[in-house]
């Protein structure tokens, strides 16, 4: 990519390339035999027990008599792919009786402006075609009630 005995710049090439030329001068440093030694031990920790993170890995290693700090761990857990199993927040499963709302501009063409609206509104519409008044403010409903499905009907109907 960067032919360095070249006539053109070495700023111009990176420039044509769309480098910095940070990066075209960066040569990356071997890792330290100290760190291939801490690596290769978070690794045996990890797989003892893969729900250790790099604060519970840390304070191993230094009861093993390593100086090692978290944000050290944290840093060759991350150069090494790897990290802690946990339980993850579940924040986008519905729940069961959650009402499902269609889309209803399925095999609709948009062909100009203004022909098709949406609008940031969770509340269901009470009118067919109508508005709805949600604290003061009137936003525009289309077929709410009318396609609407709750999500024990969705699933009884494929059963």
């Amino acid at each position: 990519m960067i032919d360095r005995g070249s006539q053109v710049p070495v700023k111009r090439q990176a420039q044509l390339l769309g480098l910095s030329r940070s990066s075209v001068y960066y040569r990356p440093r071997a890792v330290s035999q100290r760190d291939l030694r801490l690596m290769r031990r978070i690794d045996e920790l990890h797989l003892k027990a893969p729900f250790y993170g790099a604060r519970k890995l840390a304070a191993q290693l230094r009861r093993e008599g390593q100086e090692v700090g978290r944000r050290h761990v944290a840093t060759l857990m991350r150069r090494m792919g790897i990290e802690a199993l946990y339980r993850h927040p579940r924040t986008s499963i519905p729940a069961r009786q959650a009402t499902i709302y269609p889309y209803l501009l399925t095999g609709v063409a948009i062909e100009r402006p203004n022909q098709a609206w949406s609008s940031e509104n969770a509340r269901p519409c009470a009118l067919l075609l109508g508005a709805c008044l949600n604290s003061g403010y009137a936003t525009v409903g289309f077929l709410c009630t009318a396609a609407r499905k709750t999500r024990s009907d969705h699933t009884a109907k494929s059963s």
